[in-house]
């Protein structure tokens, strides 16, 4: 009678090679596949530290295995979580162990990557696939630049009409389409990166990842509307708990997008995710909140040079100026220095830097028309620079969001399977792929058979 392979070990015999034993199966107990994730825990023991977690003859190892809770991993440049992910490997029971070799596979690699690698691998899919990450965020963020041209616009029709409550309105449509292109932004890219990682020659086309955000639009807005808005409240009410609030649920649209949840389920889940990898996720905020802030500056200060060397003049001093706004729209200069009796402060005519002419008026100095135009071109320019760095700066960071979702993933050695079902294809699509490949390979002189 024919032996299925499964019945070669038999409960109660004891076969292999200490070292490498399960604790199981050192007391002659049925294996699983737990049993081999133990071993590879201890290859993987081995290969960092340069020994095994327990020596000496046959049945000192294998009661070590049994009883013995194995020595701390003394390796140096070896990151504390990957030491606990293969100490989890090492666990007595098999139920404590990582379910598959795939999921202990990809824990251990996320929990190897920190945030240099993971900017890293950011780089290298945003540099290779350019031109479609630009034209993506483009279209996208098309709202946005239309409604920054009305913003510029409104600017200088202030120069003549006072235009506060205009202005106000523009800059309040503004945040919320710019979080409106943003959530679109993220989670289109979210699917693409995911169909990257998953099949890393095929043909990167926007189509599908367009169809399916048109699809989940409403839950990725809501989503990034629910926990910006959070966000910012928690911001304004005290600095650390709107920085909590950032940093867990930085990936509500990854999971939106590749999960179908909606709402304060999305935020949960993101929640769970981002507490995997706390550091690593605060220092992308950080990034993400830094650079725009960094780039902001210098856009501001180079737009102010060009319009004073644009007008032949020289800036006033920053300490003592203050460009500010009073309630009418009208744009007014405060001077921290000025100290006038009360007889002097009307209709009062000083020059200042380039406030020439300037009008006092109830302690506060007027622009003049000149000065007005010379405000409403600065803006005019900032917006200009600013719009398209900012498109570049967004479109890099949504691939390291996307990314980093996968990691935190990864990092609860979750399968990846219910991801890449999303990205099956028809026969008639995957034959026209492999022919692509086969006639780029042949090209190449690595294939010359034509079977």
């Amino acid at each position: 009678k024919k032996l299925s392979t499964a019945e070669l070990t038999n409960v109660g015999a004891v076969l292999g090679t200490p070292l490498y034993m399960s604790p199981e199966q050192c007391r002659g107990e049925k294996l699983t596949n737990q049993s081999d994730i133990y071993a590879l825990g201890v290859i993987a023991y081995q290969m960092l530290s340069g020994k095994t977690p327990f020596s000496g003859d046959f049945k000192q190892v294998m009661d070590s295995h049994k009883e013995s809770a194995p020595p701390d991993l003394e390796a140096k440049k070896i990151p504390k979580k990957v030491k606990q992910v293969i100490r989890a490997t090492l666990a007595k029971y098999p139920a404590e162990r990582p379910p598959t070799a795939q999921a202990f596979a990809a824990e251990l690699r996320a929990q190897s990557e920190g945030i240099s690698v993971l900017f890293r691998r950011a780089l290298e899919i945003y540099s290779k696939h350019l031109p479609k990450f630009l034209l993506l965020s483009t279209i996208l963020y098309l709202p946005l630049a239309i409604f920054t041209a009305v913003q510029i616009a409104v600017e200088f029709f202030a120069v003549d009409q006072p235009v506060f409550a205009a202005r106000s309105l523009i800059a309040f449509i503004v945040f919320f389409v710019n979080l409106f292109c943003g959530s679109l932004l993220f989670g289109t890219t979210t699917w693409l990166v995911t169909q990257i990682m998953a099949y890393p020659l095929k043909p990167v086309t926007l189509r599908p990842a367009f169809n399916e955000a048109r699809k989940k639009w409403k839950k990725l807005v809501w989503a990034s509307l629910l926990s910006g808005v959070l966000t910012i409240g928690g911001l304004a009410l005290c600095l650390l708990p709107g920085i909590y609030l950032w940093v867990v649920w930085a990936l509500a649209t990854p999971v939106v997008m590749m999960e179908n949840l909606r709402g304060f389920a999305a935020l949960k889940r993101s929640k769970i995710l981002a507490k995997r990898s706390p550091r690593t996720v605060l220092a992308t905020i950080l990034m993400m909140f830094m650079i725009p802030v960094i780039t902001s500056f210098f856009i501001t200060y180079s737009a102010k040079s060009i319009v004073g060397d644009l007008s032949g003049e020289s800036l006033p001093p920053a300490a003592n100026v203050q460009n500010t706004e009073d309630i009418s729209g009208e744009n007014v200069v405060n001077d921290g220095n000025s100290q006038m009796n009360d007889e002097k402060k009307d209709n009062v005519s000083i020059s200042i830097g380039v406030d020439k002419n300037v009008e006092i008026k109830d302690g506060r100095r007027k622009m003049d028309k000149g000065q007005r135009v010379r405000y409403a071109f600065r803006q005019a320019l900032t917006q200009i620079f600013y719009l398209p760095i900012t498109i570049l700066f967004v479109s890099f960071f949504s691939i390291v969001v996307s990314l980093l979702y996968l990691k935190t993933r990864q990092v609860g050695g979750e399968s990846m399977q219910d991801l890449l079902e999303k990205f099956k294809f028809s026969d008639e699509t995957q034959s026209n792929w492999q022919k692509r490949i086969r006639e780029r390979i042949q090209q190449s002189g690595k294939l010359t058979s034509k079977l």
